[in-house]
């Protein structure tokens, strides 16, 4: 008889995943350290953005699931983007979240001819904002934004 894992979803660990530092906030401004179990290849907003409406996360050295529809920002650090790739408007600017929390960073709009303002950045496709903020990089869900302020420079 094979043996049976205590806890089913430790058998997540034997996939092949990258193990990104995060600290989440949910929707409600709680905060959490965890560590993300995201795919090779992928990113972390791709991540954040898979269907499945849970999410495998690691706290306090336990599995939890979270629900990505909770989750309100998610950041990392990160190096700060290649000032050579695609070109952008950086932009200052303050983000509120419905919990309340208040974020500060820059933007990068994507230099988009007729497209450089923050209000076509915010109001694109996709479902996360980028900020910068130093080393860290905030993920931050587009549905949790209460206001966005640009700041001067």
């Amino acid at each position: 008889m094979a043996d049976v894992p205590q806890h089913r979803s430790q058998v997540i660990l034997r996939m092949p995943v990258d193990y990104v530092d995060v600290r989440l906030v949910l929707h409600d401004g709680e905060s959490v350290d965890a560590i993300c179990f995201v795919p090779p290849g992928e990113t972390i907003t791709q991540f954040l953005t898979a269907p499945e409406p849970f999410m495998p996360v690691m706290c306090s050295a336990r599995i939890m699931l979270i629900a990505r529809g909770a989750v309100a920002c998610a950041t990392v650090k990160s190096p700060r983007p290649d000032a050579d790739a695609l070109p952008v408007q950086p932009q200052k600017a303050a983000v509120k979240l419905r919990s309340g929390l208040r974020l500060d960073g820059e933007l990068r709009l994507p230099a988009v001819d007729g497209r450089l303002r923050t209000a076509d950045y915010a109001n694109a496709d996709e479902l996360h904002l980028v900020l910068y903020a130093g080393d860290q990089t905030h993920h931050i869900a587009k549905a949790h934004v209460a206001t966005i302020e640009e700041l001067d420079a």
